[in-house]
């Protein structure tokens, strides 16, 4: 038996105990709007619906906790060199246009992604591959 104060009721009125709701649905992780768990599209910042998905992959400034694998840019070498990169945080006073600035420097510079900072004001950070 359910319980009406214990279930988890989906978009459309239909009403689930938590466990088969959390099997059948999720959350997208940028516009927090309910998805069936097979519509999901997933990335390695989280999970997202379609149209939230598509802005996702195609933005030149990732959100900050954004982690891609990382692509050396030179031979392998043995497992005890160190390989270093950099952060640079660019702080943009405009800040208007640091879409199209990050756009640029990607597809210029392939060894690097844009990510967002949150101790900057209008700005993000450039990170390289090592």
């Amino acid at each position: 038996m359910l319980w009406r104060d214990n279930a988890y009721r989906n978009e459309d009125g239909d009403d689930y105990c938590e466990n088969c709701y959390s099997d059948i649905y999720t959350m997208c992780d940028r516009c927090n709007s309910e998805i069936a768990r097979d519509d999901a599209s997933y990335n390695d910042d989280g999970c997202y619906c379609e149209s939230c998905y598509i802005d996702e992959e195609n933005k030149a400034i990732h959100d900050h906790d954004y982690k891609p694998d990382a692509v050396f840019f030179h031979e392998a070498k043995p497992k005890d060199d160190l390989y270093f990169g950099f952060e640079l945080e660019v702080e943009n006073k405009g800040g208007n246009n640091n879409e199209e600035i990050a756009e640029y420097l990607i597809n210029k510079y392939p060894f690097l992604y844009c990510k967002f900072d949150g101790s900057l004001v209008s700005g993000f950070e450039i990170v390289s591959h090592p």
